[in-house]
Parts: structure tokens; sequence; C-alpha cells
């Protein structure tokens, strides 16, 4: 029962201000090793690794949120220190572990003989007053609040300002300033309410963004005296431009109040105070919209009405285009928050939207067409794009179960690969099906529906979807950007399915002579094709596949490249340094003799011309005549060569099973003769 009320998900802050998952396990306040003083453990689920060691410190850094939640800054993990954050499943482990490191704090404080700022006796004997709050006394307020650097006295001043409801008597003197319209006196507000958000108190912080007190900090925070007047209009902005439309009504004031402060807590740490931020305020602005985001998606999955509503909404045909962009809008930044749901929660959420029919709607949007489209199908892929990462096997189960519309989704997904020309699109799709057919490298099984999925794709699809690639290409032909990015993709996705697909795609790659239809990327003018193609070669490579190395003998596949790497001359590029690696690399072939024999037999001295390759062609021949030293023409080494042949045949149980496939065709073109 301890441990699970202990469960935690840990977040750390990234560069870019967001909350990074890290896992999930169980946190401890404990010593760790021969250390005496505790520290902040979070050990992986099921035995995993651990995830975190974070020595408590005795300094006031931490802060607990929302009931579970507790942040902080480990000031001795790098520069600027790592910000953390432990969401614990429970209020009760978090209360735990939050007491315990309360108590340590005590303990080390009583204990300290460190400086005068650092001393807490120095800090219990300062005597803190509030001015009151009126005009008089609106000079002694902005000293107060400047000079109040200590972080335990910080925590006094916060701790003042909640008892005594300052807030309110602040807001009342704002009042008074702005009647008056004294610019000196605007000024001075302007630091007090700077100085109150960098008091870093998570309750003060949430009082300043709450209605009306938001208004007024927002206005305050306008008299920067270091920008021109009036450059900055915040309340403006809020109140006027910033337009909040519900789709489908949320009918919740609480929701929508929570959502409101979620905007001004974002344009509070973005925009008003950017500037003047220091990290530690920075991350319990960060931790406050995150907890409050998980808030109002969890609200959200709650109203399964609401969210049924919404698939009816763009499941319409008579919905208008701006309406059905901002329904898949606010279910793409539902799917974005939900990544940081408990594991749980989020399996419910995902649930809820495919049994509403999520999967209908993208195949409804993806296929839009029409000037006032472009934007429905980004967001719709960058739906389908979340939904997939989360967990690709939902939409696999949707897409084999299709049998009866003859595959509509993925027919569709593979026609938008070959015919969408936004970009953005473009690299959403190539995501999607790296996700959906793309595998693990190095994995001992593979899941039964990502099995049927690859033989319902290289059966029915891959073909199609890959003839780009194989189609011809004119002498300098220069691809558009559009063309050239459809290629790009698809190349990437080949690699993967070289590496991951075994047979599959070393079968699909073999028959009609593909692998050579390929090399006619090398006769347009774009260097990067040229690159893409030569990658896949050196993924063939990797494989090192006695099929796959005689379909390169037989077939002369470096013949394209070697001219591509001569025409190319001596130019250090990309281009160059991929084929001389890929030169490089046939000298620690398995099955090295007869490739490096003919590579070397019909390019080595052509290659020679080119200075950079020099060394390459001699340490090759080297290599291959000291291999060809080791070659005693006996029967001993012809029966281990078919002894191994064998053993490799016995290890690819799959693969012989697919070669039993009823297409002799395509058998006898892939397995040809070895040598």
């Amino acid at each position: 029962m301890a441990a699970r009320k202990r469960r935690v998900k840990l977040y750390v802050l990234d560069d870019h201000g967001e909350w990074a998952d890290q896992g999930t396990g169980f946190a401890e306040c404990r010593p760790v090793e021969d250390d005496t003083d505790p520290s902040i453990v979070v050990s992986g689920e099921e035995g995993e690794r651990r995830l975190l060691t974070s020595k408590v410190a005795s300094e006031d850094i931490y802060a607990k949120q929302a009931e579970t939640l507790i942040v902080w800054n480990d000031g001795e993990n790098g520069e600027g220190g790592v910000d953390y954050a432990l969401s614990f499943q429970e209020t009760q482990g978090c209360q735990e572990i939050w007491d315990e490191i309360m108590d340590y704090q005590v303990t080390a404080r009583q204990n300290s003989t460190s400086d005068l700022m650092g001393k807490p006796e120095y800090v219990e004997q300062i005597v803190l007053n509030l001015p009151p709050a009126n005009l008089a006394h609106l000079d002694e307020i902005v000293n107060l609040f400047q000079t109040v650097i200590v972080e335990d006295v910080k925590g006094k001043l916060a701790d003042l300002i909640r008892e005594n409801n300052y807030i309110e008597k602040l807001v009342d003197l704002w009042q008074m300033v702005e009647y008056l319209e004294s610019a000196p006196d605007f000024r001075k507000m302007y630091y007090i309410f700077r100085e109150l958000v960098l008091l870093n108190d998570p309750k003060i912080i949430e009082a300043l963004v709450s209605l009306p007190t938001s208004k007024v900090l927002m206005s305050a925070l306008e008299h920067d005296p270091d920008i021109v007047p009036g450059q900055f209009k915040h309340t403006e902005f809020l109140e006027h431009q910033v337009q909040f439309r519900e789709v489908i009504p949320f009918n919740d004031v609480p929701l929508v109040d929570k959502i409101h402060c979620v905007y001004r807590l974002q344009y509070l740490k973005d925009v008003a105070l950017a500037k003047v931020l220091d990290e530690a305020t920075n991350a319990t602005l960060a931790s406050l919209i995150f907890v409050n985001n998980i808030q109002v998606v969890t609200r959200l999955v709650s109203k399964t009405k609401w969210i049924s509503l919404l698939f009816d909404l763009m499941k319409s045909p008579e919905v208008s285009a701006q309406k059905l962009e901002d329904a898949l809008k606010l279910l793409a930044e539902l799917t974005s928050l939900s990544l940081n749901l408990e594991a749980k929660n989020k399996v419910i959420f995902y649930d809820l939207l495919e049994k509403n029919g999520l999967f209908e709607v993208c195949a409804k949007t993806i296929g839009r067409e029409g000037p006032d489209s472009d934007q429905i199908r980004l967001t719709s892929m960058e739906l389908l794009v979340r939904t997939v990462e989360n967990d690709s096997s939902s939409l696999r189960k949707y897409l084999l179960s299709q049998r009866h519309t003859d595959y509509h989704f993925l027919s569709l997904l593979v026609k938008r690969s070959h015919a969408e020309t936004n970009t953005a699109v473009l690299n959403l799709l190539s995501d999607v099906f790296t996700n959906l057919i793309g595998g693990e490298l190095y994995v001992e099984s593979v899941p039964d529906d990502l099995l049927q999925a690859w033989t319902l794709f290289y059966d029915r699809f891959a073909a199609d979807f890959f003839s780009p690639l194989f189609a011809e290409v004119p002498p300098r032909l220069k691809f558009s950007d559009a063309e050239s990015l459809i290629r790009l993709n698809l190349i990437q996705s080949l690699i993967t399915f070289i590496l991951t697909h075994g047979h599959r795609s070393r079968v699909f790659l073999l028959e009609d002579h593909r692998l050579l239809k390929l090399m006619q990327l090398l006769n347009g003018r774009d260097k990067f094709i040229h690159l893409g193609a030569v990658r896949v070669i050196r993924a063939v490579l990797t494989i090192n596949n006695r099929f796959y190395l005689n379909a390169l003998i037989e077939e002369d596949i470096f013949g394209p490249v070697v001219a591509v790497f001569v025409k190319n001359g001596s130019k250090y590029n990309l281009l160059n340094s991929a084929i001389l690696e890929m030169f490089t690399f046939l000298g620690s072939l398995r099955f090295i003799h007869p490739v490096l024999k003919y590579f070397l037999e019909k390019y080595g001295d052509e290659v020679c011309k080119i200075e950079s390759a020099k060394t390459i062609i001699s340490e090759l021949r080297a290599h291959y005549d000291s291999v060809e030293k080791r070659r005693p023409n006996n029967s001993f080494v012809k029966d281990e060569a078919r002894e191994d042949f064998r053993e490799r045949a016995r290890a690819e149980n799959q693969e012989e099973a697919w070669f039993n496939d009823e297409d002799s065709y395509k058998i006898n073109t892939a397995l040809g003769s070895v040598h």
C-alpha cells in the first residue's frame, strides 16, 4: 500500500520551458550509499533503473502545489541547475515525502553555521512590517519588495502578504494611482507587482492571475520604465484581441475560468515578464501551467457527452470549414495536453476518442481538398501523429478491420503521401508510416498486429507507396520542393523497412529489379536525392545478406554510384563522405570475397582517380589479398560455408514460411544464384 501511495511521474523542465516526462516509478526520501543526508530517490517500476537521485537541500527550494505535485531546482546538476517535478498518484504519498523534506530542512537549519545571510537565526531575527497600502507609503513598499533577496525572507514576506490580504489593498492602491494618472507612481506600481511575482510563491501568483486582480496586474506591467510608454498594452490584448471560442459550449464556469487562468499564466511567463523572470520563478510558472492543464484535460475527459457532441459536429456533412478547423484544433490541443496524464487516464482518454470515431474523422479530413483545406489537413495529421505515437496498435487494428472497404484509410494515406503539396503535412505523413508500419531493430519478437500490418502493406500497398522512387528520372531533372520531400521521406521509410522488416523488404526490393530502378534517382540534379539513394545501398550492405549482395553484383548497382562519385570529384560534401564511408564498409562484409572482388576489379582504378579515395582503395586491395590467401581450396572450407548457410536459414523461420508463398516468381527473383 505504501508503495502505491508514493507512485510518481518524474518530469524535467527542458530548454523550451516544457515539462518532459522522464518515466513512472516510486519515490523515497532516504540516504543514498555512504551519505548520511537524505536524497529524493525515484526508482523505476518493475525493478528498473533509478530515474532520479537528488540530494535534499537545506535551502527553501521546494514548492508543493495542487496537493500532488512537488517542484524544485536542483542547483547541483550543472550550471543553472535542473528543474524537477514529482507528480504523485495520491495526495497522501505527496504529503509524506513533503513532510520528510521539511523535517530534514528544519534539522539542517538548526545545525547550520553558515554566514550571516544564510543563517536561519538571522532570518528569524528579521522583523518584517508591511507598510500601509497608500500613496504616502508607496516608496516604502517599493523599497521593501526590492530589497528582500534572501529566499527565507522572501518566504516570510509572502506569508505576511497572504495573511494580511495585502494584494487586495494593493489593488485599491492601483485604482487610486490610476485615477491620479501619475507617471512616476505608475512606474512604482510596476515594480511592486513585478516583485510580487518574483517572490515565487505559487499561491500569490495564482491570486494575481485570477479575476479581477489579473486586470490590475497586466495594467501595472504595462508601465515598465525600460520600454517606450504604450509599447505593450497587455490589458487591451487580453480583453479585446484574444478571442475565446467554444466550439461546443462547455456549460461549466469553473472549467472556463481554469482555461482562462492557464492562458494568463502562459502570457505572464512568455510575454509580460519574459525578460525579467529568474529561473526559479520561470519554473514555478511552468509547473502551475502544467498542473492546471492536467486538471483541464481530466475534467474534459469526464464530460463524455461533450466529447460526443464534438465528434458529431466534425462528422456532420453540413459543418463549415471554419467550424471543422476549430474543432480539430481543439481536439489536437487536448491530445497534446494528454501527454502529461497518468498512464491509466491516458488510456481512458484515447479509448473515448476512438469510440467516438477519431479515425473516421481523420479519414474524412485528411482527404479533404479545396483552397480552405490546407490547415484542416495539417491539424488532422497532427492529431493522427499524436495518436499513433501514443499507441500505434490502435490505428493498426482499425486499418486491419477495413477489409470490407478495401482498406480505405491506408489507401488514402498512401495517395496523400504522393499528392500532398504541403511540406508540413508530408513530414507528418512520413511519421505516421514510420510509427504504423516501421519496426524496431534487434527485437526478439514482433507483435501479431504489426506482422499482419506488414503482410497487408507488402501484399497490397508497398509497390504503390514506393513507386516515386522507382519511376524513370530523365537526365538533369530538377524536382520541385514537394517532389523532393516526397522522395526523401520515402527513402527514409525504405531504409527503416530494410533494417527492420527482414525478408519482406528484401523480397520486395529484389523483385522487378527495384534496386536497379532506384539508381535512376542519381540521374537528376538534386544532391540530397543522390545522398538518399546512396544511403539505401548502405542500408542494404548493413544487412549483409547473400541475396542482397548477389543482386548488387548481378545488377551492377555500384556503377551509377561510382559515376556520381567521380562526377562529384574532390568536393568535400555529404555525398562525397557518404560514398567514401560506404566503400570503406565493403571491407567489413561477412560474405566479402565476391563483392569486394567485383568492386575492385571493375571500379577500383576509376575510383582511384579521386584523391580522397586512393588510400581507401589501397587498403581494400590489401585486405582482399589477405582474405584471398586464407582461402584454402578444399572440401572442408566448402562444407563449412554450406553449414554456415544452413544455420542462417534455420534461424530465419519466418522467412522460410514466407518463401512458401504461392508466388514462385517472387521467390525465384529474390533468391537468384549464390556466389
